[in-house]
């Protein structure tokens, strides 16, 4: 797999468990029932989504600096 490949891959992932990791969010402090498992997953959807971005970044920067 490519570069440019692996990072659009890496983007859709963390776009999409942030987005999910929001929507659980919103429902564990709105819903109306008191289960600690939306938030947990929430927080780990978005953690996750953080990771992926860092991952995607550190690739950009080791890119940067192999070109100078």
């Amino acid at each position: 797999m490519d570069k440019k490949t692996s990072n659009t891959l890496l983007t859709i992932a963390s776009l999409a468990l942030a987005f999910g990791g929001l929507i659980l969010l919103l429902i564990s402090i709105f819903g109306d029932s008191k289960d600690n498992w939306t938030l947990n997953f929430a927080l780990m959807a978005i953690i996750l989504a953080n990771l992926f971005n860092l991952i995607r970044l550190q690739r950009k920067r080791k890119e940067k600096h192999m070109e100078n």
